[in-house]
């Protein structure tokens, strides 16, 4: 029997599947090869990537600070590809963070990728859902959102951003855009938080007796410039004082 946090994560994976897969989600069980894959990557796979047209291709990347409601925005934008009722679809797919470097490096081939660990058992698994190979879309004919977090901050500092404006030629050049957005939330709310979801404790204690060894105030005072840093791919816990 599943304890009732498991439960909780189930049903949550469920919902989400559910919202990206709609009707085809018993279709879908066992979705995808890529054991990371996001939910509903391989349900926008199944189904159409085309917009009606004429639409021009389009490139959102989305640098997700920790903290900053950048998950609500991932929702709303997965939203935007499989939209409920007589609401217009703006995108073809929305790509989760964990699969964000494979699906750059597969569609952009001007990013210094070189032998990308996220794809080193080659790029085509990202195109490969519940063992059935879908043709391979490409970045002229997408409308698409992909999100940076965590891990995949680094990547896109260190390998998208110097090429940003060979892609935004690159989209120019065939009448589309190139957007890049993140989200910064007002400093004190955003540290407490960081706070509540990572606070100073020793390791290795049991989850029930984590107790903080920092007050907020006397944690707050280590703190500077945190989200600041993180626009530069740091490491959000690495910049806030943590128990050695």
């Amino acid at each position: 029997q599943n304890s009732a946090p498991a439960h909780a994560a189930n049903r949550s994976l469920r919902d989400r599947q559910a919202e990206a897969c709609g009707s085809r989600l018993h279709a879908l069980a066992g979705y995808c090869i890529h054991p990371r894959c996001d939910p509903g990557t391989c349900c926008q796979l199944a189904g159409s990537l085309r917009l009606a047209p004429p639409v021009a291709p389009s490139l959102l990347l989305f640098l997700h600070i920790e903290k900053t409601g950048g998950s609500t925005v991932m929702e709303w934008l997965a939203r935007n590809v499989r939209p409920r009722d007589a609401l217009a679809r703006r995108l073809s797919m929305s790509v989760r963070y964990p699969d964000a470097e494979c699906f750059m490096c597969d569609q952009f081939g001007l990013l210094d990728c070189g032998r990308s660990p996220a794809c080193k058992a080659g790029s085509r698994n990202f195109f490969m859902c519940n063992g059935a190979q879908f043709s391979r879309p490409s970045w002229d004919q997408l409308q698409v959102a992909v999100e940076f977090h965590a891990y995949a901050k680094a990547f896109f500092q260190s390998t998208v951003v110097p090429r940003l404006g060979e892609l935004r030629a690159l989209y120019e050049g065939a009448g589309g855009t190139v957007v890049v957005m993140t989200l910064l939330r007002e400093p004190v709310s955003h540290l407490i938080s960081v706070y509540q979801m990572w606070p100073p404790v020793r390791p290795y204690e049991s989850e029930r007796n984590r107790l903080p060894t920092l007050d907020f105030a006397a944690w707050a005072r280590g703190t500077a410039g945190v989200q600041v840093a993180a626009l530069g791919a740091q490491n959000l816990l690495r910049m806030t004082p943590m128990v050695r």
